[in-house]
């Protein structure tokens, strides 16, 4: 199978007998990007869009997070501070995508690195492939033609879960760094009662779910509400900010909440241009006070649990495995029969299953300087630094992270 290169949108592309086409786009706005499409729906035959979305329903396990919908927020939110520019890599055959992959170039520390567009608001690192390609092959194809492209000390791959095709197609090369995290993974028939899913969950979490119910009723008026439209922002901000004090108050934090624009970037999602990403929200309230929150994406039958929040004061209860069950509910009464909860399996979540996926992240060096940086860094000093900072007095690491979550 032969290969050309093409790497820039405004390039013919290369003429004579080849089978597929490597492009690699550099996207610095929206706009940009709008280009890109329009010159696929012409190269295609297809309505703008529609040649990314028709290889989302083509590709290998997709996720929310190489969607289209998802890239061109992702796009529109950083074009104004952008200070590098977003990457596609795409493959195609004069016909179809045969192959996409959304990245961008950041600075980590002095090096530079290739990482997912989204990091860090993306929760899994990923690509799209078509289901009929050679996953292994179109992936060191993209990889050869980004690295050909742009100047960068290596690639850094936050989060990629071990049964989906990143990991498949850079495993060989790339060094497994942070291994441990899972992301707990929840399917049932939606033709069956939800009874029969109720059925699978270990009889003591039922009763000790029944105990706890009946005790947040004796409080007050309990109600569970599904948030669609242009109420989930409300919801949004709310979860946010109670989101964030929690982690103040653990000491805690996480790279999106050290990140300056990450709540623009999440107000945003709820903009009615970004319908198309399926956001929907729950809320537990008693007595019409909210005290557990989650909102997240529905996306190829699948709901992507995407942030939660919880009000402290109704620990004791255990209002998120409650609010779970609720969500889960209203989940089956809407034909969706998929939950990716997420990373961490926290014992809330794992209540409710048994499955969970292996989350990895992956690291590439492509410079000496990269060699040294990447893998003394990641593999050693990253590690080693996370856990001094679990172990500091819990009043300096409240200070310390509540400094460092925006």
């Amino acid at each position: 199978m032969a290969i050309a290169y093409a790497d820039d949108a405004q390039r013919p592309l290369p003429q004579g007998p080849c089978d597929l086409v490597c492009d690699v786009h550099v996207i610095q706005q929206a706009s940009d990007l709008d280009r890109l499409i329009r010159a696929w729906a012409d190269t295609f035959g297809e309505a703008a869009g529609d040649a990314w979305r028709e290889l989302e329903a083509a590709a290998h396990a997709p996720t929310i997070f190489t969607s289209f919908a998802w890239t061109r927020h992702v796009i529109k939110h950083r074009e104004d501070g952008l200070e590098t520019a977003a990457i596609i890599a795409a493959i195609h055959d004069g016909q179809r995508l045969m192959a996409l992959w959304p990245l961008a170039l950041q600075r980590l520390g002095h090096l530079n690195v290739v990482t997912s567009l989204g990091a860090p608001f993306d929760q899994y690192a990923g690509t799209l492939i078509h289901g009929d390609a050679d996953v292994e092959r179109l992936m060191a194809e993209m990889v050869r033609a980004v690295r050909q492209r742009v100047r960068a000390d290596g690639m850094v791959l936050r989060k990629a879960k071990t049964t989906g095709v990143l990991f498949r197609g850079m495993a060989r090369d790339a060094q497994v760094i942070d291994a441990g995290a899972q992301a707990p993974q929840i399917s049932f028939s939606t033709d069956a009662p939800f009874t029969d899913f109720m059925g699978t969950v270990n009889a003591k979490t039922r009763k000790n779910l029944r105990n706890y119910t009946n005790r947040l009723a004796r409080l007050g008026a309990l109600e569970n509400k599904v948030v669609q439209g242009h109420h989930v922002a409300d919801l949004i901000a709310e979860s946010f900010a109670t989101r964030r004090t929690w982690l103040n108050d653990k000491g805690l934090s996480s790279e999106a909440f050290r990140d300056s624009g990450f709540k623009a970037f999440v107000d945003g999602l709820a903009a009615a241009e970004h319908n198309d990403l399926g956001l929907i929200g729950f809320a537990m309230q008693l007595d019409g006070q909210p005290i557990a929150l989650q909102w997240g994406f529905v996306y190829r039958g699948c709901y992507y649990a995407y942030l939660s929040s919880r009000d402290p004061a109704f620990e004791s209860f255990s209002v998120g495995r409650i609010h779970l069950q609720h969500i889960l509910e209203a989940c089956h009464a809407r034909g969706i029969g998929k939950l990716d909860l997420m990373v961490p399996a926290v014992p809330y979540k794992m209540s409710w299953t048994k499955h969970a996926d292996d989350v990895v992240d992956l690291v590439v060096p492509w410079t000496l300087k990269g060699q040294l940086v990447l893998r003394g860094y990641e593999q050693h000093a990253r590690p080693r630094l996370k856990a001094i900072a679990g172990r500091l007095p819990s009043p300096v690491r409240k200070r310390l992270f509540g400094w460092a979550n925006q």
